[in-house]
């Protein structure tokens, strides 16, 4: 009998499984995939975790060290195909808490939540008895910061190899990139509309200074002034400048901001 090789198309058209292909296969096809958006990146994500460890849940939570919080941004069951409800918890109280670490973020495998001797004494175990294997890597940015972790669960006990590990952490590290990228590209339209609405506002305000510069002027130049008068429109003058001087360093500190933000989305 001819073994099926019938490809698994993902709603963003990666395919993820193919009978007989190997795990590096399926994660070149992964880095090569261009995904059109940063959910469809992680739907694709939590799909091949599923597929792959053979662990029945996935999901990406976001970790807050700072206020011990705990949120699933995006989850998927294999079983049903479907999203599982997001939720917030107490980071204490799960299994992402040992992957956050309290010095520096690690993957952590658990074959069996219930006799593993790392979690007698942790909450996770009364906090979520329906898991009983769990897998996380942590989602390290750029800059070091920990953004949260990338975990697989089942209700039952499962053997992970260390293979199932090194992927789960791969995609850790492409789905942070994907991140990053995504926080550039909201830097990058912020800077956008925040210049468009300058220019529009600054563009008025050049106009007002010219036309009081340009009276001002016009008065000195053809008008039979008294000194005191003199003085007081050269003031004016002199304040319009002083009001074009001060929009056109605002033009430039933001012309600045904007190249130094496209060059940090380069990696220059």
């Amino acid at each position: 009998m001819t073994a099926n090789t019938s490809p698994t198309a993902s709603p963003g058209g990666l395919f993820l499984g193919v009978e007989g292909d190997t795990t590096l296969n399926h994660l070149s096809s992964f880095a090569a995939h261009s995904f059109t958006s940063f959910e469809e990146a992680v739907e694709a994500t939590l799909r091949l975790i599923t597929r792959q460890t053979g662990l029945q849940r996935s999901f990406l939570a976001r970790v807050s060290l700072e206020t011990g919080q705990h949120e699933i941004l995006a989850s998927y069951d294999e079983q049903d195909g479907t999203s599982r409800p997001l939720s917030v918890s107490p980071l204490a109280q799960t299994y992402c808490s040992l992957v956050a670490g309290e010095a520096k973020p690690a993957p952590l495998p658990v074959e069996n939540t219930q006799t593993d001797a790392r979690l007698v004494d942790h909450p996770a175990r009364q906090a979520f008895p329906d898991i009983g294997s769990y897998l996380g890597a942590p989602v390290v940015l750029r800059d070091g910061s920990l953004f949260g972790t990338l975990c697989a669960t089942d209700p039952a006990p499962h053997s992970i190899p260390s293979d199932k590990v090194e992927l789960l952490v791969i995609l850790a590290r492409l789905l942070s990139t994907e991140i990053d990228h995504e926080r550039e590209l909201a830097e990058l339209r912020r800077l956008y509309d925040l210049r468009s609405n300058f220019v529009h506002i600054v563009s008025h305000e050049f106009r007002t200074a010219l036309t009081g510069i340009q009276g001002f002027s016009e008065l000195l130049r053809d008008a039979d002034l008294t000194p005191a008068e003199v003085r007081e429109y050269a003031n004016d003058i002199n304040m319009d400048a002083q009001r074009l001087a001060r929009m056109i360093n605002e033009m430039l500190n933001l012309e600045r901001a904007a190249r130094q933000s496209g060059q940090s989305s380069s990696g220059v």
